[in-house]
C-alpha cells in the first residue's frame, strides 16, 4: 500500500512478514499510534496487543515475533543504536521485551521500516534478506545446525558484504531452548524471555538487512543543536568516565564490597573473596583487553570493550561487549575466579545461542547437586560441583541441544521444577518467573522493581539507577511530597512512587529507543533529562512533545503491557518471589543475616498497584484508567472477559 503521509523521525512503513504464506506486506503506519507509542517496545507492544489472539501458546505459530525501532533511530541522538524484540514469552509466558544494541536498528530504519512483524511457521527452515525496498525469504537449509558466528559468515558471503547487519540463533534457538537467544550481529543478544526460541519456532534462522534511505527531519538546525547538546551534557556527567572505561563491570566491586549483594554459588552467599581481585574490572582490563574500545552506533559512551584472553587455558578466546551480567553469572554465581573462564563461557553462549539465564540454570542445578536432590547418575555422570569448570562449559552444550539433564535445565523454571520434584523450585533464583543478577533481601527499590517488572523480574525496567548516583535530596525535589527517605535503597519509605516514576521513564527510554546508561547519566550534574528528550523528539518528529507528555506515554505502555499479561491469565498471584530470598539470608558480609520480608514485600506490591490504577487484591485494571490513557480497545477487551477491577462490584465508571 503506497504511504502518502509525509513522515518525520518515523518512516512511516510497517513490514508484515507471513511465514506460512510466505507472503509479504508493506502497510502504513498509523500516525495516531506513532504518536501515542512512539517505537521501539512502546509501538511493539502496541502491536503485539491488538494482533496477537489471546491465549496463543508462545511457540504456536500464531505468536508474533516484532523488531521495531523508534523515530530517533538512525539518527545522531545519542546512544539510539538499540532495537527492540516483542513477542509473548516462553520462558514465562508474559510479555516478552528484549532490547539490544549493535547496528541492526539503524540499518531497518534507513531500509524503510519502523517495524517488521514476523508470523506464521515455515515448511522449512528459512531466513530472511531486507535490502531497502526489496525484501526476500530465502531457504535457511545449509545454515540450520549451524552457530551463530557461521551463520553470520555464511550471510556476509552469500550477499558478498560484511557490512550488514543481522540477527541469529544457534542450536539452542532450533531446539526451542526456553531461553534461547536471537543474537544482533556477533555480540549483542535480545536477551531475556526467550526470543531465539521464538525465531526457531517459526523455522527463522536468520534476518538480514541493509539499507540506505536515511531519516527525514523535520527541523535540522534545531535537532543538531540538541543533539550536540546532550552529547556534551553526557560526557560532564560525574559517572560519564567510569561507565566509558568499564561498563557495567563497574557495578561489581560496588556489589561485592560495599553492598555485600554479590550472587555467588546461586545467591547463598553475597561475597566472594576468591574474586575481590581476579575478577575485578581493573584485573580485566590488565590482563583481558587488548583493543580500545567499541561502540553501538551513535554512542559516545562506548562502554563495549573487545576481548581476547592472554594467557592461560582460554588464550586465544576473543569476542566483543563483555558486562557485569557476564562477569557475575559465569564467574562467582558458578564459583569460579576466573576471567579467562567468564569470557570463554560469555563466547559459548553467544554462539550456541543461549541467554545468559543459562547462568543461573546451572548454579541453581549446583545448589541442587550441593544438597544431594540431584545425583551425579541423574546428571549423566557431571560432578555439578561450584567452580568445576569443564563440567559447566560441557553443560552448557548439553543444554543447547536438549541431552540428557540438558532437556530438562532447557525448560522454564516452572517446567524445569516439576520435572525434577522434590521440593526443588524452592532453590530457585527467581522472582515472577524471571531469574535476577541482583539481590532484593535488604534493597527495597530491588525488590519491588523486580516484582513488578512488566516482563518479569529484571533490573532494565524500573530500577532507578538515577537513585544509585544521586543524593536523596535530588529525588525528593525530583518526587515531590515524597518521604525523606524515597532515596534509600534500605528504606521501605516512598518505594512504590519511586518505581512507579521508573517504571515509566523507563518505557520511555525503551521506546525512544536508547540506552539505558542515558538513565544512570541523569543528574543534576550532567547527562540527558527527560526535559531535552522531549525537545529533541519535538524537532524530529514535528510532534510537540513535553516532559509530561512523555511520562504519560511510558504510563500508557507499562499499563498496556501490565494489562496484556492480565489478558493472558494472569493476576495478582504472579508477584512472588522464591523462597530461598525469604527463608535464607547471607552467610557474611553488610548484609549478613538479613531476609526478605514477605508482610512488608506483599505491602510494597498492593501499593504500588493501587498507584499504577490496578486492584491490589485481584491484579486487574481499573476501567477508569485505561480510558484516560486511551486505551479503550484494552478496556472493551478485559471487560468481556471479566478482567477488569471491580467488574462485580459497583462500578459508576463508564466507558
Amino acid at each position: 500500500m503506497e504511504n502518502k503521509k509525509k513522515w518525520y523521525g518515523w518512516a512511516g512503513t510497517l513490514l508484515n512478514i507471513d511465514l506460512t504464506k510466505s507472503e509479504i506486506k508493506k502497510e502504513p503506519l498509523d500516525p495516531e499510534m506513532a504518536v501515542n507509542f512512539i517505537g521501539g517496545d512502546g509501538l511493539g507492544s502496541k502491536l503485539l496487543y491488538d494482533r496477537l489472539t489471546p491465549g496463543t501458546d508462545p511457540l504456536d505459530p500464531g505468536n508474533l515475533f516484532i523488531l521495531s525501532t523508534g523515530p530517533l533511530s538512525g539518527t545522531l541522538f545519542p546512544s539510539s543504536g538499540r532495537l527492540s524484540a516483542v513477542f509473548k514469552s516462553p520462558m514465562t509466558g508474559l510479555i516478552g521485551l528484549s532490547n539490544a544494541g549493535g547496528y541492526f536498528g539503524p540499518e531497518l530504519k534507513w531500509a524503510g521500516y519502523d517495524a517488521i512483524i514476523i508470523s506464521g511457521r515455515a515448511e522449512k527452515p528459512v531466513w530472511i534478506w531486507i535490502d531497502n525496498d526489496n525484501v526476500e525469504i530465502r531457504d535457511a537449509a545449509e545454515m540450520w545446525g549451524k552457530d551463530t558466528w557461521q551463520t553470520i559468515e555464511r550471510i556476509e558471503e552469500t550477499i558478498d558484504d560484511n557490512t550488514i547487519s543481522t540477527v541469529t540463533i544457534g542450536p539452542a534457538g532450533e531446539n526451542l531452548v526456553a531461553y534461547g537467544l536471537a543474537l544482533v550481529n556477533r555480540s549483542r543478544g535480545l536477551g531475556k524471555g526467550g526470543s531465539g526460541a521464538v525465531m526457531g519456532s517459526k523455522n527463522l534462522k536468520a534476518i538480514a538487512v541493509r539499507g540506505s534511505k536515511g531519516v527525514r527531519i523535520h527541523d535540522p538546525d534545531k535537532f543538531e543543536e540538541l543533539n550536540w547538546q546532550i552529547r556534551e551534557n553526557l560526557k560532564k556527567a560525574p559517572n560519564y568516565t567510569l561507565w566509558s572505561k568499564f561498563g557495567t563491570m563497574a557495578f561489581y566491586p560496588i556489589l561485592d564490597e560495599v553492598q555485600g549483594a554479590l550472587p555467588v554459588c546461586n545467591f547463598q552467599e553475597g561475597t566472594f573473596p576468591e574474586g575481590s581481585k581476579a575478577l575485578s574490572p581493573d584485573t580485566f582490563i590488565k590482563e583481558i583487553e587488548a583493543l580500545p574500545n567499541e561502540s553501538c552506533f551513535g554512542c559516545p559512551i562506548q562502554c563495549g570493550h573487545y576481548m581476547r584472553v592472554k594467557s592461560g587455558k582460554y588464550a586465544g578466546t576473543h569476542l566483543e561487549g563483555i558486562e557485569y551480567y557476564a562477569q557475575f553469572v559465569f564467574g562467582p554465581n558458578l564459583g569460579v575466579p576466573d576471567w579467562g573462564f567468564v569470557v570463554k563461557c560469555h563466547e559459548v553462549a553467544n554462539r550456541l545461542g543461549l541467554q545468559f539465564s543459562v547462568g543461573h540454570l546451572m548454579s541453581w542445578a549446583a545448589e541442587l547437586y550441593q544438597r544431594g536432590i540431584l545425583t551425579k547418575e541423574e546428571c549423566d555422570g557431571l560432578e555439578l560441583t561450584w567452580g568445576n569448570e569443564d563440567v559447566f562449559l560441557e553443560l552448557m552444550r548439553k543444554i543447547a541441544y536438549r541431552d540428557g539433564i540438558g532437556d530438562v535445565l532447557a525448560c522454564s523454571y516452572e517446567e524445569a521444577a516439576n520435572r525434577i520434584g522434590k521440593d526443588s523450585q524452592k532453590y530457585q533464583p527467581i522472582i515472577t518467573k524471571l531469574d535476577t543478577s541482583e539481590c532484593p533481601r535488604a534493597r527495597y527499590d530491588v525488590a519491588l522493581s523486580h516484582l513488578i517488572s512488566n516482563r518479569g523480574g529484571d533490573h532494565n525496567k524500573a530500577l532507578p539507577y538515577f537513585n544509585w548516583m544521586t543524593t536523596p535530596e535530588y529525588v525528593n525535589a525530583l518526587l515531590p511530597g515524597t518521604p525523606e527517605k524515597t532515596g534509600d535503597m534500605y528504606s521501605v519509605d516512598g518505594k512504590p512512587e519511586l518505581i512507579d516514576y521508573s517504571e515509566n521513564v523507563h518505557a520511555i527510554l525503551d521506546s525512544l529507543p536508547t540506552c539505558l546508561f542515558a538513565s544512570f547519566t541523569m543528574t543534576p550534574d550532567g547527562g540527558g533529562t527527560l526535559e531535552e528528550y522531549a525537545e529533541i523528539l519535538s524537532a524530529g518528529t514535528g510532534v510537540r512533545y513535553t516532559k509530561n507528555d512523555l511520562l504519560q506515554v511510558g504510563r500508557r505502555i507499562s499499563v498496556m503491557e501490565r494489562s496484556f499479561n492480565v489478558r493472558e491469565g494472569f493476576d495478582r498471584s504472579l508477584y512472588q518471589m522464591s523462597e530461598k530470598f525469604y527463608e535464607t539470608a547471607f552467610p557474611d558480609g553488610a548484609q549478613k543475616g538479613v531476609k526478605a520480608d514477605k508482610k512488608i514485600i506483599d505491602k510494597l506490591v498492593d501499593d504500588f498497584l493501587t498507584r499504577k490504577g490496578f486492584d491490589p487484591k485481584t491484579g486487574y485494571p481499573r476501567m477508569d484508567v485505561l480510558k484516560d490513557l486511551g486505551l479503550k480497545n484494552v478496556a472493551d477487551q478485559l471487560k468481556k472477559m471479566n478482567r477488569l477491577a471491580g467488574q462485580h462490584e459497583e462500578d459508576n465508571v463508564s466507558m
